[in-house]
């Protein structure tokens, strides 16, 4: 029998580093195993913190959580509408599910995963945006962020292959460093939500408006004279493809679940100029998109994307997408009022179509 003694020194290496990269595999397993980051471990605990940045890996566990019937979707201008107001003013328990950046496709998919979690969810917020009136059939279905479609089946076994590498370590290690030593900034609480602004003690009116209009006077966008009227040919000739989204969101969408489909409040100067070819098309696109929704029941359409008290005002805005969090909750009040089918006294808002 051969000693370990008797062993070439290359040889003792060679077993010496592959024991010990067994070993350190063994740790990081553990460690991943323990942390379960994206809560899609089976086995695991599923009561950790939400550490990563990226919604489409953190969301689809928000999105299965039984405690929720109901949800927002939208990208980063709906994101700041908060579940506890939401439970308070519209009834139900809300996940909020928006993502930054969030292209239409990926919006979607997000609401048909939580739609499939659930046999009867309550109700479901979509906020809608300039992308839901692209008339660009070749928009990217998905970000540079990726999209982790192994994430959003039925079957959590087969996330198992995906879950060793850099980037589940390191969100690990940082989830064990909290845990230890209480350090390390959560992005998002259990419902998803996060508040991704400044302090608002930070605010400055004028930097606010370099945002808003590129430079720190406001620039207004004169109005067409005369307005540009679309003939009935040209505003049946337009295309917006993502349409094709939303019916699959309205019919995926269970009967008795109330859908509130919400234009959001964008900046004044991000809407077209009064009078333009852009806002007749604008116009044409919400029509489309109320059409749609009035062969649904129990299905709203609100539009805050309209010259407002709120839109008008450059303090009420971080930059032309972007509202503060104040706002944020008069848009809920808006919701409330809204469902109810109210108008809105401040003219905050466009009653579409009302929840029958």
């Amino acid at each position: 029998m051969t000693s370990d003694s008797s062993l070439r020194p290359w040889t003792r290496f060679l077993l010496w580093f592959c024991g010990a990269t067994l070993l350190l595999g063994c740790v990081l397993v553990g460690l991943i195993v323990w942390a379960n980051p994206y809560r899609n471990i089976p086995f695991a605990s599923s009561d950790r913190p939400l550490m990563d940045v990226n919604q489409r890996y953190l969301y689809p566990a928000v999105a299965r959580d039984p405690r929720f019937d109901s949800a927002v979707f939208g990208n980063s201008t709906i994101r700041l509408l908060r579940p506890e107001l939401l439970n308070q003013t519209l009834g139900g328990q809300f996940a909020q599910l928006a993502m930054n950046s969030g292209t239409a496709w990926e919006e979607w998919r997000m609401a048909r995963f939580f739609l499939s979690q659930r046999a009867q969810p309550r109700t479901v917020i979509l906020g809608l945006d300039s992308l839901w009136c692209s008339q660009n059939p070749d928009d990217r279905l998905i970000t540079e962020r990726g999209f982790p479609e192994w994430m959003y089946d039925d079957n959590p076994w087969n996330d198992l292959l995906n879950l060793f590498n850099g980037k589940v370590i390191e969100i690990a290690g940082r989830i064990l460093t909290r845990t230890v030593t209480g350090e390390g900034k959560v992005h998002f609480d259990q419902t998803g939500y996060g508040n991704f602004l400044p302090p608002r003690t930070d605010y400055d009116l004028t930097r606010a408006r370099e945002h808003i209009y590129g430079q720190a006077m406001p620039v207004l966008k004169a109005p067409v004279v005369p307005p540009v009227v679309l003939s009935e040919a040209e505003r049946q000739a337009l295309v917006f493809p993502t349409h094709a989204l939303m019916q699959e969101f309205l019919t995926g969408s269970p009967a008795q679940t109330q859908v509130i489909l919400m234009w959001v409040p964008y900046h004044a100067v991000g809407l077209p100029a009064t009078g333009s070819r852009e806002e007749g098309v604008l116009e044409t696109c919400k029509q489309r998109v109320t059409a749609l929704a009035k062969a649904r029941p129990h299905t709203m359409v609100v539009d805050f994307m309209i010259r407002s008290d709120i839109t008008t005002r450059d303090e009420n805005y971080w930059d032309s997408l972007h509202y503060d969090t104040a706002i944020a909750d008069r848009v809920v009040s808006g919701l409330g009022q809204a469902l109810r089918g109210e108008s809105s006294a401040a003219g905050d808002y466009r009653l579409l179509d009302a929840m029958e």
